[in-house]
């Protein structure tokens, strides 16, 4: 019992607590019906045959429907499996019903914490009823040794577990999924890549001032390279060039003497039709020179003629075919050949660049999944390579290959410490830990799985023999759009990998597939970004022909939309007339009387108004700091830390406007006063500059008429004291002085309504009517003015005199 115990002090992750359930509560329940005691936490191993009382798959079948989660502990899982393996296969095993019965209720009281903790939605998908039922039938060998409540019970548990764990995998997804079609949908408004002829063109004015013709377009983040290994004619009609920088054609199969050796199949690929699109597309067309046999590459790399008579050959295609670039893609170099090799691409990149100095250059390099691809690799001289190679494409699709007996995904992303395998992460820390530099690193994806036969599905057992290639369109069919439904295939998603799988069953024999889907391509080129490697390369182009799920991926990791603007032009502004100046006068005061003049689309916040105050503030230092928009402004204006400013003046230099005039939004005072509002902070900038310019105006204006009042009063006075009341012209210079009274007091009250410093009415408060300022204003002249007559009549009424 000391045994099981030690065993119980595990560290467990949520798995190895479901495979303890299944397996433990099997042999505990198994034990109840044990009627003899035994003292506990003892253990005999004398009389009890295990195998003639249990099926001998029961752990077996127990354990298959459980998917293993995220970053599992390989070697400790090992060591409870094979652990409980030993319990069930020992001959004579005995323990008393109350310690079976306290192992029991352990637990099953950890199964009631880990569903729980997984939050389990009790509605039961296709694939969880499958599940359910394979737990049913394996339990329905205890029937007759434990009571029926307990093995519910167990039920229960495991169908909780079980549910919780498939929750988060298609939570998870779902989540990647959105994120993916709301990228896309960005991408399909403009659909083209920059170098399309099908580019739409478009024109904005910018402030009225600057027309702006553009077009927007699609374009790769890094290069994106395409291979084309395919000589089916139609296939290639399925490519979304617009995701895709460059194709290349594999390819030019090269002997010992430099000729071609596959000229039929290259005959087809070149002629296929898929080079003609590309072209017509302006991407990039590339052709693979490949050799697999170590013995005839040597015997090139040391004949100059061979080498001569493959450059001549080699010209020859790139004239009649139009093509852009040469990939080198040599298996097997001897150590020997490794000056040889350089001399080679030496010759072959001064060649090709001399006639085009665009001509790309890339070679493809092995993935480092075992310890002789690390000794073969040092056959490159990399120091001399790296200026003469644009982009290295390393074969990171075929870090795991059917041939293996050691079921995992062809492209796992990151490196596991516990399990001897390559990764994507390893393989490019490998190549940029002195060798090549990282942004000439191109990571490579294929569209293909590998199945293979496995005695189980613990995640560590090796198959039973090699894996079998299945192209992306046959998993698509069998798997995942309707499918194969004898297959019992179940899903799952390795996030160390960051691969998804299929454990199935075909023809009575237990199967594991590992496959690339547009999730963990997304996941992986997303990686490839942010560690600034060069590009993607994509292996299988054509074996998703009916299915855009790759392309989605591809697309929404790796594209974006640009703006490539083809020409600016000043506008030339019609000089405003007389009436045209009245009218934005006239809706000006209209927003100077509004209550709450409200912004639509205001930086500073989501209910901002058009406040006089807070737009003409002279703000500096920490207040200019402290509000993270007036920060933006500060830095994109270069301002220095001691200067005064306001924030109507940041927005306006900031939008390179120097005409308030030419923004402004008309005043509908036929509509409810709260209807009009201003589009954006812009808009109430420049109406604060032409309160402001207004306010001058007017000033300067008030001023001018007082000053000509005074003088035109002072002369009337002069002229009734010099000539007397019968002066001839003072009742017209009276009219006058009326007149200019009457003026500079309307003046003066608009020097002060559109002052935003006034606070009594106008554009500094909060709201009084214009009009009804003016009706008091014109009711008070007139008031003044039938005064005035009424008094000028008593004065001269009729008198007899005597």
């Amino acid at each position: 019992m000391k045994y099981m115990l030690d065993f119980f002090r595990l560290p467990v992750s949520c798995f190895h607590k479901t495979v303890m359930v299944t397996a433990f509560l099997c042999l505990g329940c198994f034990h109840l019906w044990a009627q003899e005691t035994i003292s506990p936490a003892k253990l005999k191993l004398d009389s009890l045959s295990l195998k003639d009382s249990i099926d001998k798959s029961l752990l077996q079948r127990l354990i298959q429907p459980i998917r293993f989660k995220d970053n599992r502990e390989t070697k400790e899982r090992q060591r409870i499996f094979d652990f409980l393996k030993v319990l069930i296969t020992e001959n004579d095993l005995q323990i008393d019903s109350a310690t079976v019965s306290e192992i029991t209720e352990e637990l099953i009281a950890q199964a009631k914490n880990i569903a729980v903790n997984q939050n389990a939605n009790s509605a039961l998908s296709d694939k969880n009823k499958l599940l359910a039922a394979e737990i049913q039938q394996a339990l329905q060998v205890l029937d007759s040794k434990a009571p029926k409540s307990k093995i519910d019970s167990i039920q229960s548990q495991l169908q909780s577990v079980l549910q919780g764990m498939m929750n988060e995998t298609d939570k998870n997804g779902l989540a990647i999924q959105k994120e993916i079609t709301s990228k896309l949908e960005e991408l399909q408004k403009v659909q083209y890549s920059c170098e399309s002829e099908n580019v739409k063109v478009w024109e904005v004015d910018y402030q009225d001032s600057l027309r702006i013709t553009y077009q927007k377009c699609l374009k790769t983040s890094v290069r994106v390279f395409g291979w084309q290994s395919s000589e089916k004619s139609a296939e290639y009609k399925s490519y979304n060039l617009n995701y895709i920088s460059d194709l290349i054609i594999y390819g030019f199969e090269i002997g010992g003497k430099g000729e071609i050796k596959n000229s039929k199949q290259l005959d087809l690929l070149l002629n296929g039709g898929s080079i003609k699109l590309a072209i017509q597309a302006k991407k990039t067309v590339s052709l693979s020179i490949y050799s697999k046999s170590e013995t005839e590459l040597s015997q090139f790399l040391g004949n100059s003629y061979s080498q001569n008579a493959f450059l001549s050959t080699i010209k020859t295609l790139i004239k009649k075919y139009s093509i852009g670039g040469i990939n080198i893609n040599f298996e097997k170099v001897k150590s020997s050949d490794q000056n040889k090799l350089t001399q080679f691409i030496a010759s072959l990149n001064e060649e090709l660049t001399s006639e085009n100095p665009d001509f790309l250059l890339t070679m493809s390099l092995p993935a480092i999944n075992v310890k002789s691809i690390i000794t073969s690799v040092n056959n490159y001289e990399f120091s001399q390579l790296v200026s003469l190679i644009d982009y290295f494409l390393i074969d990171t699709d075929k870090l795991n290959v059917p041939s293996s007996k050691a079921p995992f995904s062809p492209s796992p992303l990151y490196t596991n410490p516990k399990v001897n395998r390559g990764s994507i992460e390893a393989t490019m820390g490998f190549y940029s830990n002195g060798k090549i530099p990282i942004s000439k690193l191109v990571m490579t994806l294929g569209y293909g799985g590998i199945s293979w036969p496995v005695p189980d599905f613990l995640g560590n057992s090796k198959a039973l023999r090699s894996g079998e290639s299945l192209n992306f369109r046959t998993i698509q069919e069998d798997f995942v759009t309707g499918g194969d439904t004898t297959l019992n295939a179940v899903y799952g998603f390795d996030a160390e990998q960051t691969s998804p799988y299929y454990n199935y069953e075909k023809k009575g024999e237990f199967r594991q597939l590992w496959y690339e889907d547009g999730i963990s391509l997304y996941l992986k080129a997303q990686w490839a970004l942010g560690k600034g490697l060069g590009g993607v390369a994509i292996e299988g182009l054509g074996q998703d022909e009916g299915y855009t799920e790759m392309w989605d991926a591809i697309g929404a990791s790796l594209v974006y939309v640009d703006s490539v603007v083809l020409k600016q032009e000043l506008i030339k502004q019609k000089k405003l007339g007389v009436f045209q100046y009245l009218a934005i006068f006239q809706d000006d005061l209209e927003w100077a009387s509004a209550n709450d003049v409200y912004i639509e689309k205001s930086e500073l916040g989501p209910e901002m108004y058009c406040e006089y105050k807070i737009f003409k503030e002279k703000l500096s230092g920490s207040k200019l700091s402290e509000n993270s928009y007036y920060k933006s402004l500060v830095d994109k204006l270069m301002l220095s830390p001691d200067t005064t400013i306001s924030l109507k003046e940041m927005i306006l230099m900031s939008a390179g406007v120097s005409d308030v005039w030419s923004k402004r939004l008309d005043y509908n005072m036929f509509i409810d006063p709260y209807d009009n509002f201003l589009k954006d902070d812009l808009e109430c900038a420049c109406l604060v500059s032409r309160w402001d310019t207004y306010t001058g105006i007017f000033k300067i204006a008030t001023l001018v008429i007082i000053g000509v009042f005074i003088l035109i009063a002072l002369f009337l006075i002069y002229m009734v004291i010099r000539v007397g009341d019968d002066w001839r012209y003072r009742g017209l210079f009276t009219v006058i002085a009326i007149g200019l009274g009457i003026l500079c007091l309307i003046s003066g009250f608009f020097t002060l309504f559109l002052n935003g410093n006034f606070t009594m009415f106008g554009v500094g408060s909060e709201a009084v009517a214009l009009w009804f300022l003016l009706l008091i204003l014109i009711f008070g002249i007139g008031i003044g003015v039938l005064l005035n007559k009424v008094n000028n009549r008593r004065k001269l009424r009729s008198k007899d005199l005597p």
